[in-house]
This record gives C-alpha cells, sequence and structure tokens, in this order.
C-alpha cells in the first residue's frame, strides 16, 4: 500500500464531498444524495486507512484480508440472512481445494562423531 496515494484519494473524497455540501443537489436527486454520502464514507474510511498504515504493516497480509473478509461477510448476512445458504457451501468448496505448498523433504540426521 503506498501512503501518499492513499492520501491523495482520501483528499480527493474530502474536496468532493465539501463541494456537494456546498452545491447542495435537488433533494428530489436521490442518487446524488446517495452519492454525496458515498463520498463521506470512503473519506472517512480512506482517511482511517493513511492513519493506520504503519501500524497494519506489522500484521501479516492474511490476517487482515481474514479480518476485511469475515466483516463483510457478517455485515452482509445481517442484512439479507439468505446469503449465508450460498455462501458458506462455496467457502467449505474454496477451502477444502486451496492449494498448499509441498511438504519440504526431511534432511536425514548428520551422523558426525
Amino acid at each position: 500500500m503506498h501512503r501518499p496515494t492513499v492520501a491523495a484519494i482520501t483528499l480527493l473524497l474530502v474536496v468532493g464531498a465539501i463541494a456537494m455540501w456546498i452545491w447542495r443537489p435537488d433533494a428530489q436527486d436521490a442518487m446524488l444524495e446517495s452519492l454525496h454520502g458515498a463520498l463521506v464514507r470512503m473519506s472517512i474510511l480512506m482517511g482511517s486507512l493513511w492513519l493506520a498504515e504503519p501500524i497494519l504493516r506489522r500484521f501479516p497480509p492474511w490476517m487482515i484480508q481474514a479480518v476485511l473478509f469475515g466483516g463483510v461477510f457478517l455485515l452482509a448476512g445481517l442484512r439479507q440472512p439468505g446469503i449465508y445458504r450460498v455462501a458458506l457451501p462455496v467457502l467449505i468448496i474454496l477451502w477444502l481445494t486451496r492449494r498448499t505448498p509441498p511438504p519440504k523433504a526431511r534432511q536425514p540426521p548428520s551422523t558426525t562423531v
């Protein structure tokens, strides 16, 4: 992750959210209202990611991905519980068919006297 790129994206999102706050869209236009909300939420998320990036380097990538995927899976399941009927078997199949590295060959013990 390139920290200056995350900072630039955050600034662009903040500028877009402020511009939509100053020049408000019509109250009738729900798409622009939802865009404004998405800009605000994503700018908060990217800003927190920018701040947390030095700490996130200490964790292994698989742990970060597992937490993010688990959170998204949990939130999607809370919104639509029927997703578990499809997603859980797919996840189990993916886990069972994952690639694993070949086992390392054992070296015979050295017999030096």
